[in-house]
């Protein structure tokens, strides 16, 4: 299974990127500030901004499933995962995507 992860580079996402691999799936890692990832055949590194709807089109299509694990930083605004899980609403919609 391909599955987009938002929120790949936070200490959540990385646990789950990493245990996804494991079980042999294909991951496309959406990060926004770093990269913190091994290189691997089954890993695709994306740097998104979840804000931007096109960057999370950017992210999901051609997926099977999106799994979301964004949460709040520091300096993050108060609505980012509102807009951001609309965003992939929209985009997995567009793409007939059925698993979140």
């Amino acid at each position: 299974m391909k599955i987009a992860v938002i929120g790949a580079s936070g200490k959540t996402g990385r646990v789950f990127v990493n245990a996804a691999l494991g079980a042999g799936h294909d991951i496309r890692a959406g990060v926004y500030r770093s990269e913190v990832f091994h290189t691997s055949d089954h890993l695709e590194v994306v740097k998104i901004d979840a804000l931007k709807p096109a960057d999370v089109e950017k992210l999901v299509v051609g997926c099977d499933a999106v799994v979301s694990v964004l949460g709040h930083v520091h300096d993050s605004p108060a609505y980012v995962q509102t807009t951001a899980i609309g965003n992939v609403l929209s985009a997995m919609k567009k793409h007939r995507i059925r698993r979140i």
